[in-house]
């Protein structure tokens, strides 16, 4: 039913009701959402792009900042892996939606302690980044949310994302 369940369509799978009838395939963490014309030898096409990676999956990102003024750098799902995964630097990265109160709450310890870092000059091995849960998707398997705000932390020269479970 595309009308009782557009919004949890459109968040799941950036599929919006002007699109529909539409293709979609989710793949762990990856949407591949069809373009073309729906029939049958598109979307046999289509799904064996998929498998043989002719077809990229699409991915909800914010545009990538163009500069970063602020001490808290700004990821986005496009620049997820670069920023994230430093061979020099550790990361502790907040997923946060704009409308989450906690969020909201956290936001001036969280800019204070990149101060504090910048300062200090130990910005050099531990970066603070955020990331808007709510309009980017994540491209790293290992990185899930479900409730915000979410902290990882990556340690430097690690590929290994580790996620903060304790209290807010």
């Amino acid at each position: 039913d595309t009308v009782q369940f557009a919004q949890p369509i459109e968040g799941m799978l950036g599929v919006t009701s002007d699109m529909f009838p539409a293709v979609v395939v989710q793949r762990g963490k990856k949407k591949f959402v069809m373009k073309n014309e729906i029939n049958k030898d598109n979307v046999e096409k289509f799904l064996k792009g998929i498998e043989d990676g002719s077809v990229e999956a699409d991915v909800k990102s914010e545009e990538i900042p163009e500069d970063q003024p602020n001490p808290v750098i700004k990821v986005v799902a496009k620049t997820m892996e670069k920023e994230l995964f430093q061979d020099d630097k550790d990361v502790l990265v907040k997923v946060y939606a704009p409308w989450c109160g906690h969020c909201k709450t956290i936001a001036p310890e969280y800019e204070a302690a990149a101060e504090e870092l910048k300062s200090s000059g130990l910005d050099s091995k531990v970066v603070l980044a955020k990331l808007d849960g709510s309009v980017n998707d994540s491209t790293v398997d290992s990185m899930e949310w479900q409730g915000f705000p979410t902290l990882f932390f990556i340690k430097a020269g690690s590929k290994e994302v580790m996620n903060y479970d304790g209290p807010r």
